[in-house]
């Protein structure tokens, strides 16, 4: 069940499309960046810590909120031509990443809470601790690709499939 404020937040970033053709697209950049890291240093600072005693400078929520208005007033800018002209060398590699990522999603958690039962989380950071994460992080990776190559590599065969097959159904013979 999600918090009626993350429509808020979502309608920010809905918003945001409208936005794309303004002209002042680099400044709003650099003040939704100072916005987003203000909101992050603060909720941050405000959370459960073994290290540092929390220190709420505003409640949560704002700092959320600052989050999600400063990331949204920086979306324009990055629509802009001149970006994707400049992002264009790694198109490729963008594309199969983000093919991949809804099954990286859906799959590190479960397996990141498998390995969490069998490999106890540290409670400092060391280079045993380090190269525990890593191979955890190697583990989930691995994962998510085998999920990808068996199930999310084939969503466009499979729609293809379930296509002809609805059509034919449908159709009067």
């Amino acid at each position: 069940l999600l918090k009626i404020e993350y429509l808020l937040f979502w309608l920010l970033g809905a918003g945001a499309s409208v936005a794309t053709g303004v002209r002042f697209k680099a400044a709003l950049l650099v003040l939704g960046t100072c916005l987003a890291a203000v909101g992050t240093v603060s909720y941050e600072l405000a959370a459960d810590s073994k290290s540092l005693v929390p220190v709420a400078y505003m409640p949560p929520m704002a700092a959320e909120f600052l989050v999600c208005l400063g990331i949204a007033m920086m979306l324009p800018f990055f629509t802009s031509a001149p970006v994707n002209r400049s992002l264009s060398g790694i198109r490729n590699f963008a594309v199969a990443v983000s093919g991949f990522s809804y099954t990286l999603y859906l799959f590190h958690r479960p397996i990141d809470a498998a390995l969490g039962t069998i490999i106890a989380r540290a409670d400092v950071i060391s280079a045993q601790s380090l190269s525990i994460f890593l191979l955890r992080l190697v583990i989930c990776l691995m994962g998510a690709v085998i999920f990808y190559y068996c199930f999310e590599r084939h969503t466009a065969a499979a729609r293809r499939y379930l296509s002809v097959v609805m059509t034919k159904r449908t159709s009067p013979t």
